[in-house]
């Protein structure tokens, strides 16, 4: 059977994907938490992807620093935060 793209390129799609899942769902929460800043499972989710944005799972996905590319979020956003970077 031919395979469609390589294996190298189907590990980077997946790590892509991974990726922009895990910044749509950093934007839901932060969004839900400029509404309800009050919500602490919003609050629990954004410190969640904060760690993994600066985790060593995601320095296997990408070589994004998320130093840079968290306050570009927050601008999108509108949102005023501070990284927790534990």
């Amino acid at each position: 059977m031919k395979k469609l793209v390589s294996d190298d390129r189907a590990w980077e799609d997946l790590a892509n994907a991974i990726i922009i899942r895990a910044v749509d769902d950093y934007k839901h929460a932060l969004g839900y938490l400029k509404r309800h800043p009050e919500s602490a499972s919003a609050q629990r989710e954004a410190d969640e992807l904060e760690r993994f944005f600066y985790g060593q799972w995601i320095e296997l996905l990408t070589n994004i620093n998320p130093d840079q590319l968290l306050p570009k979020i927050w601008r999108l956003m509108g949102v005023e935060r501070k990284v927790k970077n534990e």
